[in-house]
């Protein structure tokens, strides 16, 4: 890119939210871009540190657990689709050279990007955002399976989409942000559109599993990861005295973090295993376990590759560090994107899925062990770690950007990796 380009990231969330498009900065700033980064305030130390000057357009994100949900983007994300448009137009008064890469649902980013026509860069995290009747995302997913899939591709799941356009709160404020900065409404639509912006998808292809009916402009470029921050010397010190651990984590705001631990302390002692336990929300009574190692956090980059196992809620980074790290893991989803997450992992071969809460430690020992024991997912987590080792997704985003037209925001010849070699996965 020029050095007097400029670029705009745009995205709100949790640390998973938020952890690719850190990724993304110090390659932009090595070649002297300006970057600025328009995110929730608690995120301005970790932007600034990568690089990028910070403006916040939103208060810190409640936990996803037990919120209502409307409640919280009509407090937290509506209003910073304002913010982030009124920068990014201060911006382009400044630089008409301006660029922007924003996540999914930043609306204010995406309708500026429109109405200053400047080369601009969607991106998504997970292939359950995307709308599809093919593959819909669980639970939908039963309605286009079976022998009588197709009334559910061709008329109930259309209809369903259809229905939940027409009555949508969110559709309504969205519309009426659109119109408030001279876009046009989002339409009604009874079947898939194409997106009208190239997207970046954050996953590899073979995780993805494209569809026939998927805009044909989404391009899956692998799973971004950062830079690995080393352990502390305590907890590499209890890697180095013990057998391989299990590590737990059950993802930000979870309602009941008592519940997950003690059934995951009761999983340590049904395997006879040591286990490291990753939250805010660890009881204190494990604190002082010598078989338990507790963290708020931790770089899973640098803990996962000696370790045995991952147990986690099923968010996307969560999910692609277990598979990065080539060890097994078994999703427990709560909501969002991860459900079908932890289906496409069991589908995969890569670990198990437990898609409920009532199962008891006893049920999810037993899956852990068959699942550790598994040749097949051992070959599975073989190629795929050697798969998601070849991709470059930060550089195929960058080159994704720079390929977009001077004055549109359509792509010209802006591509992802070579694929190949997926194919012959997906056959494996």
């Amino acid at each position: 890119m020029p050095n007097n380009d400029e670029v705009i990231i745009c995205t709100l969330g949790t640390r998973g939210d938020i952890a690719p498009f850190l990724s993304l900065i110090p390659r932009l700033v090595s070649q002297g871009t300006k970057v600025w980064a328009l995110s929730n305030d608690n995120w301005r130390g970790d932007f600034e540190s990568a690089g990028a000057v910070f403006e916040p357009i939103a208060k810190e994100d409640d936990p996803q657990d037990g919120r209502d949900n409307y409640s919280f983007f009509k407090r937290n994300v509506f209003p910073s689709f304002a913010r982030s448009f009124s920068f990014v137009a201060e911006r382009v008064a400044a630089n008409r050279e301006v660029r922007i890469i924003y996540r999914s649902n930043m609306l204010g980013a995406e309708c500026a990007a429109d109405q200053f026509r400047l080369r601009a860069l969607r991106v998504t995290l997970q292939p359950s955002s995307i709308r599809s009747y093919d593959r819909p995302p669980w639970p939908l997913s039963g309605a286009s399976a079976g022998p009588f899939g197709w009334l559910g591709r061709y008329f109930i799941l259309p209809a369903l989409y259809l229905m939940v356009q027409l009555f949508s709160r969110y559709r309504r404020r969205a519309n009426a942000f659109r119109k408030s900065v001279g876009c046009a409404a989002e339409r009604l639509s009874w079947r898939s559109r194409e997106p009208g912006r190239l997207t970046a998808l954050l996953c590899p292809e073979w995780f993805a599993m494209p569809q026939a009916d998927w805009p044909r402009d989404i391009v899956p470029v692998g799973f971004v990861f950062g830079g690995a921050t080393p352990l502390d010397p305590d907890l590499g010190q209890f890697l180095s005295s013990r057998d391989r651990p299990l590590v737990f984590t059950p993802g930000t705001g979870i309602a009941d973090p008592a519940a997950f631990f003690a059934k995951a302390r009761s999983v340590c002692g049904l395997l006879g295993v040591p286990g490291i336990f990753l939250s805010k929300a660890v009881p204190e009574t494990y604190r002082s376990d010598p078989e338990i190692a507790c963290r708020d956090f931790v770089d899973l980059s640098s803990l996962l590759p000696r370790c045995a196992a991952l147990v986690h809620h099923g968010g996307i980074g969560s999910t692609a560090q277990a598979i990065r790290a080539g060890i097994p893991q078994m999703v427990i989803p709560r909501g969002f994107d991860q459900p079908d997450n932890a289906l496409r992992v069991a589908q995969l071969g890569l670990g198990g899925a437990v898609l409920g809460q009532h199962f008891s430690a006893a049920e999810w020992a037993r899956l852990l062990r068959k699942t550790l024991e598994s040749g097949h997912v051992q070959s599975q987590l073989r190629i795929a770690k050697a798969l998601t080792e070849r991709d470059d997704p930060i550089g195929s985003c960058l080159d994704m950007l720079i390929g977009l037209q001077e004055s549109a925001c359509c792509p010209t010849t802006a591509t992802g990796p070579d694929v190949s070699q997926i194919r012959t996965y997906e056959a494996a």
